[in-house]
């Protein structure tokens, strides 16, 4: 994803998954992390495709 180029990671225990996800599970993982380190910043980044794939997990 090209878009991870641009993401500073200053701390040396954050970190991101590149192309290390299914599909349909990066927003779902996404909402998990956040929910599991809410003090945290969660990016998630994903294409059109994945977003309408899982946008009814927004419903929560």
């Amino acid at each position: 994803m090209w878009a991870a180029q641009f993401l500073d990671l200053m701390n040396p225990t954050t970190g991101y998954a590149h192309q290390a996800w299914v599909q349909w599970d990066r927003l779902p993982a996404a909402m998990g992390a956040q929910v599991a380190f809410p003090k945290r910043q969660v990016i998630n980044i994903e294409g059109d495709g994945s977003f309408l794939m899982n946008i009814q997990e927004l419903k929560l």
